[in-house]
């Protein structure tokens, strides 16, 4: 769904968990207004010109712009855009680490001293010299300080390694270089939608009904709330399986489970044209996924996870339901770098991808580490070149009202993960899932009309 650190920045960093004020605070206020006077523009430029390609019915204009570090000591820029969406770019590489196009992001409106930030993990700020992760809010201690400085090393070398070159370019060039009509048309920000249209993003290579993940909110995906490190693994692993019963083959819930945990969807068929122009047809609402599933499924205990254990909890579900020749099915775990998430994709299998989850992570982890790591589902490839994906990131929009179900990441933050889908051995057949609410039409989720 990151150049070696300077060891002053690795005593700041150690000085600010024990709560004095780092020595490097400084360095963001001088390093901010030396990029003001040479790339600030260019960098606007390069920004507003990815997301409104993203985004091409919405033009947006910037509406702040923060400098934040990597753990490492890089900068990294955060654009926050009108009438809404962000975009977090890493200046040395030239990468853009990551847009969503339809909410600001969770430091628009913070105002600490400084901001740090770990790629897909999220952002992390200074308050009265404490670091704290800016999602949950927790107080990050000096282990795992020390364990994200580490890390980012790693990340930081994969950085230097795939450098976007063009985008470097952009940033060095001059402003006769742009194409200055475009760049007007960029930053003339308006919001126009039509009220009955839903606004999808797409990218080169998509799974089929795609559009169920971009419309998953709140009710249609069970919280990731209820333990301390959060339950992203089981809420990813409960995403899939639904889709996989709503779309695939019906059989992936029993009846009981069906009418207990979906809700089936009161909607209108609609259309719309998808990356290479051709009309399909979707819903305009989804079925409503209950929040108990996973807790009833798996234990009240579940909490934090990985791939292996995620493809066991998967299977220990569908199990009873095996039937061969009628329900039979592969569940597929991997560390990321030893398989590739876009055999899932080809496969049209969403997948859930898991970050700090490598063997030394789990096995070798430092004592007094917080456990950091975040599962999401990537349903998409956006640019297969560039390594960027289209992910559901697994948060619900309760508290911070973003719209976290069609954010861009790029592959290149992947580095200590790994990822599981399942994908079904039989024939699609037929789930009624969808109520037309004109006529009571029942639909299938392929679009197939089951009962008049």
């Amino acid at each position: 769904m990151k150049t070696k650190l300077k060891s002053i920045y690795i005593i700041s960093l150690i000085i600010l968990s024990i709560g004095q004020k780092p020595s490097g605070f400084n360095k963001f206020k001088i390093e901010y207004k030396k990029l003001e006077s040479e790339k600030k523009e260019n960098i606007k430029d390069l920004l507003l010109e990815d997301i409104c390609k993203i985004n091409p019915n919405i033009y947006y204009s910037v509406k702040n712009i923060k400098l934040v570090k990597g753990f490492d000591d890089h900068d990294i820029l955060v654009a926050d855009f009108l009438p809404f969406g962000y975009s977090i770019f890493d200046i040395n590489s030239g990468i853009i680490l990551e847009v969503n196009p339809y909410s600001n992001s969770v430091i628009d409106n913070l105002d600490y001293e400084n901001y740090y930030y770990y790629p897909w993990k999220g952002f992390y700020y200074k308050k009265n010299n404490v670091l704290y992760d800016a999602v949950s809010n927790q107080v990050v201690n000096k282990e795992t300080t020390d364990f994200l400085v580490e890390k980012s090393k790693n990340i930081r070398k994969s950085f230097n390694s795939n450098k976007n070159e063009k985008n470097l370019f952009f940033l060095n060039s001059s402003k006769d270089f742009y194409n200055q009509k475009n760049i007007l048309k960029l930053n003339n920000s308006f919001y126009k939608q039509n009220e009955n249209e839903i606004n999808f993003i797409y990218g080169e290579r998509e799974i089929k009904y795609s559009w169920y993940f971009k419309l998953c909110d709140n009710d249609n995906f069970p919280s990731n709330t209820g333990s301390e490190q959060g339950i992203c693994g089981y809420v990813g692993a409960s995403m899939i399986l639904a889709f996989s019963e709503i779309f695939k083959v019906k059989g992936f819930f029993s009846e009981e489970e069906s009418e207990k945990y979906l809700t089936k969807a009161v909607t209108i068929p609609s259309y719309a044209k998808d990356y290479n122009g051709d009309t399909y047809m979707y819903f305009k609402d989804i079925p409503k996924f209950d929040d108990s599933f996973p807790y009833d499924i798996w234990g009240d205990d579940i909490g934090s996870s990985e791939p292996i254990g995620i493809e066991r909890k998967i299977r220990e579900f569908l199990r009873p339901k095996f039937k061969e020749g009628e329900f039979t099915y592969t569940v597929f775990s991997t560390y990321w770098l030893i398989g590739d998430v876009k055999t899932a994709i080809h496969k049209d299998c969403p997948a859930i991808y898991f970050g700090h989850m490598t063997k030394d992570d789990f096995v070798n982890r430092p004592i007094g580490v917080d456990e950091m790591n975040h599962a999401l589902v990537i349903y998409g490839i956006f640019n297969e070149k560039e390594d960027r994906y289209i992910c559901h990131t697994g948060w619900d929009n309760t508290e911070s009202n973003q719209n976290n179900s069609q954010v861009i990441l790029s592959g290149l933050g992947f580095l200590t993960g790994g990822f599981v889908y399942v994908e079904p051995l039989v024939k699609h057949k037929h789930a009624g899932y969808f109520i037309n609410e004109i006529n009571g039409t029942v639909y299938c989720g392929c679009g197939e009309v089951l009962e008049c």
